[in-house]
């Protein structure tokens, strides 16, 4: 590919996770350069995505896009039956696009643009129609009830209780 690789920040401080939804924050301990414009992309604890998205880079390759236009099933990891406490959100198969090994940990985004989880596995790949799981944004968002098990001291601050937060930026998704 042709993007830029000089466009870059490392470092991070670790804030909390919550291994049921496979769901982990980090802080950047730098500053973001105004010149990259990056975007931020916000997040959504509320409702079943009616339609589904997934940045991710498959097999180490550059940026893929995939979507599924069905709405995503509550389960638990590896589960194919319907459980609406489950700790994740099952995609039953790609329309369009796919992930692949290497994809791991990649968001997936509500018809709104707004992160629902994370890619935690499954056996989706090109030329197949599997399934991918990611855990839900939700679950992780009280955690193991401990400022280091849940998303919502760091994701919300200020204990406002917002359901969603769009996304702030200089890019899109």
């Amino acid at each position: 590919g042709n993007g830029p690789i000089n466009q870059f920040n490392s470092g991070a401080i670790f804030r909390a996770s919550y291994a049921a939804a496979e769901a982990t924050v980090v802080e950047l301990d730098d500053p973001l350069d105004p010149a990259h414009e990056v975007f931020l992309a916000g997040w959504s604890r509320t409702g079943t995505p009616s339609m589904s998205v997934s940045v991710h880079f498959p097999n180490a390759s550059e940026k893929r896009i995939s979507f599924d236009f069905d709405a995503a099933r509550s389960t638990n990891y590896s589960r194919n039956s319907s459980n609406a406490n489950g700790t994740h959100w099952q995609v039953i198969d790609w329309d369009h696009g796919s992930t692949e090994g290497g994809s791991s940990g990649s968001p997936l985004f509500d018809q709104n643009g707004r992160i629902v989880g994370q890619l935690t596995g499954g056996s989706a790949a090109c030329g197949n129609s599997s399934a991918d799981w990611y855990g839900k944004l939700a679950r992780a968002w009280t955690g193991g009830g401990t400022a280091s098990t849940r998303l919502s001291d760091w994701l919300d601050p200020d204990g406002t209780g917002a359901m969603t937060l769009d996304g702030i930026g200089g890019g899109s998704v």
